[in-house]
């Protein structure tokens, strides 16, 4: 297992995000709080285990906490439940696996170590949104059941698309790189657990249009382009204002610059604004206050 080193740090945001992160792991419940050894009848905890520590205490101290610190707390989550409990107990082998994944993820988030500003937070954001309102990945929007058989033994960490949702919604993103591998996450999650299936080629679909979608993006992240949940109502509303011609010919526009952002179904089609970057979105809208502007073909 390699260790992360101490530099580059992370905000105290990430550090936060990453400890409530590892809470969502395969067992990461046993290592949620700090051990109730009196109710557990553990009464030598105390005594093996001088220095306790949980993933919440960690949580609550990253806002004073060095980078340093930070690591040390967190390795002593591992070290502790290693030390209590022998080699070959389940506690002790889920303990190595969570304390690999936990440094795995700090070297990761390392090599983009600064914080993101809010509009390139907020791109991120709507792309999730986006791909939570596609039809075909509504199997990756809620969590996968933990009564699936060896579900929990074989993904460490799930993920699904409504929890990267709330996370965003309680601001405890503060890269767009831990969106992004929470992302990827879902999708390598189903492809790990359901391989070749159905729900695996979705998974695989999932992936090249999060590709896709952040590719149109790159371009969006030299410069504050901010998109507001109000603009993007603002251009549904004038699309809907068009004549049944015009939101035919908007459709084919919005297709044309992001495919993506178009769902065709048996009874008709449906827009999603959410998927379009800054730069698509300027084009959508400029032609949409176009037409509108014409003023002969809007509705009345």
């Amino acid at each position: 297992m390699s260790l992360a080193l101490s530099h580059p740090p992370l905000s105290a945001t990430r550090c936060a995000y990453l400890a409530h992160w590892m809470r969502g792991a395969s067992g990461g419940e046993h290592f949620e709080f700090p051990v109730d050894w009196q109710t557990l009848g553990l009464y030598d905890y105390p005594r093996c285990v001088p220095r306790p520590m949980d993933l919440s205490t960690l949580e609550m101290g990253c806002a004073s906490d060095s980078f340093s610190v930070y690591l040390e707390k967190a390795r002593l989550i591992w070290i502790n439940a290693c030390t209590y409990n022998p080699e070959g107990h389940p506690v002790h082998e889920l303990a190595k696996q969570l304390g690999a994944l936990f440094e795995e993820r700090v070297i990761e988030m390392q090599r983009h170590p600064q914080n993101d500003c809010a509009w390139s937070l907020e791109s991120y954001a709507a792309m999730t949104a986006a791909l939570s309102q596609m039809a075909r990945f509504e199997v990756f929007v809620e969590p996968v059941h933990p009564d699936v058989a060896g579900y929990a033994e074989r993904i460490v960490r799930p993920m699904c698309l409504s929890d990267i949702q709330t996370r965003i919604e309680d601001e405890r993103y503060g890269s767009r790189y831990d969106i992004l591998h929470d992302l990827r996450r879902v999708v390598q999650n189903g492809i790990d657990f359901n391989g070749t299936s159905v729900v695996g080629s979705l998974a695989r679909d999932l992936g090249q249009t999060i590709d896709r979608l952040v590719l149109a993006r790159d371009g969006d992240m030299d410069g504050p382009r901010y998109l507001s949940s109000p603009m993007r109502h603002t251009l549904y509303d004038n699309i809907f204002r068009l004549t049944a011609r015009r939101q035919r010919q908007c459709f084919e526009t919005i297709k044309a610059a992001c495919p993506d952002a178009v769902e065709q179904h048996e009874d008709g089609g449906a827009i999603i604004i959410e998927a379009l970057s800054f730069r698509q979105f300027v084009c959508v809208d400029a032609a949409v206050r176009g037409w509108l502007a014409a003023g002969s073909d809007s509705k009345l």
